[in-house]
């Protein structure tokens, strides 16, 4: 059995890196600043976050854990945004699900 107590997650883009995870490790210290991207949370039918990068690129994050299973299943995808190559990204594009 392996215990995973959290993680960082970033979204890399050709305009820089951009954290969309944080951790709090005392009272007054929050790192990194991924919290401050959260656009929208919806907790149906699974929890599932949507972080505004900028003014181009918006990703969705949904977790899901299968009842009776010790699994976690955690997916990213670009929902809106512009590519790295600058073309205008469609729904689909970028599924980077894991």
């Amino acid at each position: 059995m392996v215990l995973v107590n959290g993680f960082d997650a970033w979204v890399e883009t050709a305009r820089g890196t951009f954290a969309i995870s944080s951790q709090r490790y005392g009272p007054d210290v929050v790192h990194p600043d991924g919290a401050s991207r959260i656009e929208s949370f919806e907790y149906e039918p699974w929890p599932r976050w949507r972080y505004r990068i900028d003014n181009d690129l918006t990703i969705e994050q949904e977790l899901f854990v299968p009842k009776g299973e010790s699994a976690v299943f955690v997916s990213w995808r670009v929902v809106a945004g512009i590519d790295d190559a600058g073309q205008r990204a469609s729904p689909d594009l970028g599924d980077s699900r894991r």
